[in-house]
């Protein structure tokens, strides 16, 4: 695919965040390295950000989850009711509620601001290995080792019913955002791939050998990562299929987590006792950065929901969390403003085969205010390849094609080209077009 359109439009978003950016002064803390949280007795198995990202919610295996106040890094309360270690913790959506699952089988409500207990749900005696609320808040899901989904109402702790058929316990889910899929994984390393509002079972199939570890649902829906137990590698499935879209390796130990950033552009993924927390590029494939010291086992990495923190659980009892515009080069990095020179190397650094010097040079971009708005408007121009412009006007005339499956394709490559599809569509419509033309036309604006 000619990449020439997309990496316009994301330039294009560059100078946008650039016109805007107003550089706050670097965190000493965060300078040199991430801040760091303490207070656990034990591995910090899993993390959650509150939807506000003002509070980070832990669980560890020293029988406790935590309440973190995010701005000022301190703890705002220690959540005591498990009797086993702490596997599984997620916020609701609305942030009031917080989830916690554990080796003692029940699941656990608590008041996310002052971490009162509100609720112990009780299903079973068995370990509960995950947690998730769907995106509307209705249901707070719930798995483990009887291999059952159990759907509570976080508001009543009413459990409205079960999804049965799983072979083996359940070891992770995942619910896409719209809240009428979720995907879960076993210890027979199988995805079973559920339809919420029907109840019903669409597919099952194998994609570990070993443990399903780990999943996470792209941010669109269209995708999901899973990461396994014997295989080493992150696997990318169509939602609603089998189908195998790509994988990354470099890991060489068991994927333990995977946390796609808000945008989609990242995934996070943590190696378990290979010690490492990675990031790669969701477009390409490619590894940006590795984050890799001594602290042992490496279980759990989320993104903040601003996208600008990484937040993760370790072995050695301490939860780390960097700021990534400092870890990429990027607007909150408190570098001094760029001049010709940079700016002229970050150019060249768009076109070399390098994906983390390429991400930092567009984060650089996107912080370097007014400099970059000049430098890119010089060298940004109207598409003139041709060829380009050509597929550019193909795709738009096929919006009214009489094939069906052509419109499809047309509108979804349009969505794909990015804003650089933007004035000729616009000035399309202005003429005589037929109403299916116009529809996809505003399908295709509206997701820009």
């Amino acid at each position: 695919m000619n990449r020439l359109p997309v990496l316009s439009s994301f330039l294009l978003g560059v100078l946008c965040v650039a016109r805007c950016a107003s550089a706050p002064a670097p965190n000493p803390s965060e300078a040199s390295g991430p801040v760091v949280l303490t207070g656990h007795e034990g591995l910090v198995r899993c993390l959650a950000y509150s939807p506000d990202g003002k509070t980070l919610l832990s669980g560890s295996h020293d029988d406790t989850a935590r309440l973190w106040d995010v701005p000022s890094h301190k703890e705002v309360a220690v959540l005591k009711g498990h009797e086993k270690k702490v596997l599984a913790v997620a916020f609701s959506p609305d942030g009031t509620i917080a989830a916690t699952a554990g080796g003692d089988g029940p699941l656990r409500l608590w008041d996310a601001r002052t971490g009162k207990l509100l609720r112990t749900l009780k299903h079973t005696a068995n370990p509960m290995h995950a947690v998730v609320f769907t995106s509307d808040g209705k249901y707070v899901v719930a798995g483990g080792q009887d291999g059952e989904l159990v759907f509570w109402g976080p508001a009543n702790g009413l459990c409205y019913f079960t999804l049965k058929g799983q072979e083996g316990q359940i070891t992770c889910l995942a619910i896409a955002p719209d809240a009428r899929t979720l995907v879960c994984g076993t210890t027979l390393g199988d995805l079973y791939v559920w339809d919420i509002p029907q109840q019903k079972l669409d597919l099952r199939f194998h994609a570990e050998d070993g443990y399903a570890h780990s999943l996470a649902f792209a941010p669109d829906g269209r995708t999901f990562a899973s990461g396994g137990g014997a295989q080493t590698s992150i696997k990318f499935w169509k939602s609603g299929s089998e189908v195998e879209l790509k994988g990354l390796e470099g890991h060489t130990r068991y994927v333990a987590s995977l946390s796609y950033s808000p945008d989609g552009k990242l995934l996070a993924s943590t190696g378990s006792s290979d010690g490492s927390v990675r990031l790669w590029e969701s477009s390409t494939g490619k590894e940006i950065a590795r984050l890799q010291e001594r602290w042992g086992f490496a279980m759990s990495a989320v993104f903040s929901p601003d996208g600008r923190k990484l937040a993760c659980g370790m072995e050695d009892k301490l939860i780390r969390i960097w700021d990534l515009d400092t870890l990429l080069g990027g607007a909150a990095s408190g570098r001094p403003p760029a001049d010709a020179k940079e700016l002229e190397n970050l150019w060249a650094s768009l076109g070399k085969e390098d994906a983390t010097g390429a991400y930092r040079a567009l984060q650089r971009f996107s912080g370097a205010g007014d400099a970059s708005v000049d430098f890119l408007a010089g060298r940004l121009k109207p598409v003139s390849d041709p060829g380009v412009a050509a597929l550019l006007q193909k795709r738009i005339q096929d919006l009214d094609h009489a094939d069906f499956e052509v419109r499809e394709e047309a509108t979804q490559a349009l969505i794909g080209m990015g804003l650089v599809v933007e004035a000729p569509l616009t000035e399309q419509m202005r003429e005589a077009a037929s109403e299916e033309f116009r529809i996809r036309a505003k399908t295709v604006l509206a997701s820009l």
